[in-house]
């Protein structure tokens, strides 16, 4: 199935790539093309910025373009939209600015390049989504830029793509590996505690529960740093830990810390918003698992597709095929395409890596 087909139900798409130059901008140019060509009205946006004619840190390295049909509408700067010389008619100046100024939505008068820059702050994104549907878009895409996640809440789109590449190893086995790790943290597993998920939903306090039933009111943050010490004292006053639920992020620094604290007691359960809360910058689910964490959350995230990038650039280049078939093999039911290998079948575009 084409990664329009994979993704056919939901309104607010967001693709991002696990590095830079794994082919997210070549993933949401094909997923613009099959839309396109089926007559969809989309909407795209950036929550950073993407489009560009260069990589920023290496000018030899030349990026895919963003190339949007006639009647698309973005989210992206004036100063953007001017720069591509294409005609436009500006639907909504909104409130929200970025470095390169205040983010507009704008309806394609001329087909052509454009580069996206939208707004960096969650609740913004959302908002100007939100506007596109209303104004006409039929689907927004959202490019999730590097490493931002976020885009793949369930606060902000209903389904995520995820692009790899042979840009993260010189090994295909690891790359294979890598990238299992972070679709695990996208498949984390919905828990089962109704209460918790109720009172999460009405904006109850962060909390820990232990397993005598004592529940402990957690400050905001709680799951941003490190909190051995104060996580060993509650353990030695009031006993194994259960559960500890948190709104926000939930970094390495603060797993570590539980790992230590709860010492060689029962599994404990972490228990986030979303997927999109946990960061992982050295191991990733499979580690905490070994080591006495039920890592869950309260809300699903979908994650439609995968696209690999076997090439990386002025690097090495893997065989596709086996990239696909490897991944595949770990990740299923999850599609997983190289959507410019021969065998996948897109509609006409000029795209090259």
């Amino acid at each position: 199935m084409r990664l329009s087909e994979l993704c056919e139900n939901a309104r607010r798409v967001a693709i991002y790539g696990l590095a830079k130059n794994t082919g997210k901008t070549v993933a949401l140019t094909v997923l613009v093309d099959e839309l396109s060509a089926r007559g969809c009205t989309i909407g795209i946006t950036s929550i950073g910025r993407d489009g560009e004619s260069c990589d920023v840190l290496d000018e030899a390295i030349k990026k895919p373009r963003i190339h949007l049909p006639v009647g698309a509408l973005v989210a992206t700067t004036r100063s953007l939209l001017k720069r591509s010389s294409l005609r436009y008619e500006e639907l909504l100046a909104s409130p929200y600015r970025n470095p390169l100024g205040t983010v507009v939505i704008a309806r394609m008068a001329q087909a052509g390049v454009v580069e996206v820059a939208g707004p960096s702050v969650v609740a913004q994104m959302k908002a100007v989504i939100e506007r596109m549907l209303a104004l006409g878009a039929e689907k927004v895409i959202v490019d999730g830029s590097i490493n931002r996640r976020c885009a793949s809440s369930p606060d902000i789109t209903d389904a995520v793509i995820v692009a790899t590449g042979a840009v993260l190893g010189e090994d295909l086995d690891a790359v294979v590996g890598f990238t299992a790790d972070e679709v695990r943290r996208l498949r984390l597993p919905v828990t089962q505690a109704q209460a918790s998920a109720d009172g999460a939903a009405r904006g109850e306090a962060d909390h820990l529960d232990t397993v005598a039933g004592q529940r402990i009111t957690l400050p905001p943050g709680f799951g941003l740093t490190d909190r051995t010490d104060t996580l060993r004292q509650w353990r030695e006053d009031h006993g194994p830990f259960g559960q500890i639920v948190l709104r926000g992020a939930v970094c390495e620094a603060f797993l570590d810390s539980v790992v230590q604290a709860r010492g060689d007691d029962a599994p404990v359960r972490i228990v986030a918003i979303d997927s999109s809360k946990f960061y992982f910058d050295r191991r990733g689910v499979s580690w905490y698992e070994k080591r006495g964490l039920r890592l869950s959350v309260l809300r699903d995230t979908r994650l439609c597709a995968i696209t690999v990038n076997p090439v990386a650039p002025q690097l090495r280049r893997f065989d596709s095929a086996a990239f696909v078939e490897r991944l595949a093999a770990i990740v299923s039911p999850v599609a997983v395409h190289d959507v410019l290998h021969p065998s996948y079948p897109r509609v006409a575009c000029t795209q090259e890596r």
